[in-house]
C-alpha cells in the first residue's frame, strides 16, 4: 500500500474571434492523491513484477484569460480580464502494471504505466454565481514513468 501525489497538464483551448477581435485562453492542470495496493506477479532477488490499483481524489484548475482588442479611429485599445479558479474534489480510479530490477547496492531501474479516470465536474467554476470558465467534466490520463531508486538501509540489514 502507498500514496501518492499528482500534478498534470490537462490541456489548453485557444479561441480567436477575428470578426470581434477577441481571444480566449483556458489552461487547465488536475492535482490528485491516489491510495495504492500493488499486486506482486514475479518477485525474486532481480526482478520484480506488479499490478497496481489506485483510488483516490482528483482536484481541477483552470487559469481563463480573455483578451479584447477595440478598434477606435486613432489606436486599438487592449482590455483583459483573467480568472484563476479550482474545482471541488472528484473520485479518481485507476490502474498501473510496473517493474522493477535490482541493479545491485540498493539501486534500481524502475518501470510503470498507469492509467486513471477522474471524475471532475463540468459545471462553471467557481460553484458560486462569479463563474468564469466551465470545468473540465471526466479526464482520462494515461502516463509512463522510467527512473532510478536507492534504497536507503537506516538499520543495517538489506530487505526488498
Amino acid at each position: 500500500m502507498g500514496v501518492h501525489y499528482f500534478h498534470a497538464g490537462i490541456g489548453t483551448e485557444k479561441t480567436t474571434d477575428v470578426g470581434v477581435s477577441t481571444g480566449i485562453h483556458t489552461r487547465r492542470t488536475l492535482d490528485g492523491a491516489m491510495l495504492e495496493g500493488r499486486f506482486f506477479a514475479l518477485r525474486n532477488s532481480w526482478a520484480t513484477l506488479f499490478l497496481g490499483l489506485q483510488i483516490g481524489l482528483g482536484w481541477q484548475r483552470a487559469e481563463h484569460t480573455v483578451t479584447r482588442v477595440e478598434q477606435p479611429e486613432s489606436s486599438p485599445v487592449f482590455t483583459r480580464g483573467r480568472c484563476d479558479v479550482r474545482g471541488g474534489a472528484g473520485l479518481g480510479m485507476g490502474a498501473s502494471l510496473g517493474g522493477e530490477f535490482d541493479l545491485g547496492s540498493g539501486a534500481s531501474f524502475l518501470v510503470l504505466a498507469s492509467g486513471t479516470t477522474n471524475r471532475l465536474s463540468s459545471d462553471p467554476l467557481p460553484d458560486d454565481n462569479s463563474s468564469c470558465v466551465d470545468g473540465a467534466g471526466t479526464v482520462h490520463l494515461f502516463l509512463g514513468h522510467i527512473g532510478f531508486r536507492y534504497r536507503f538501509d537506516l538499520r543495517g540489514e538489506s530487505k526488498k
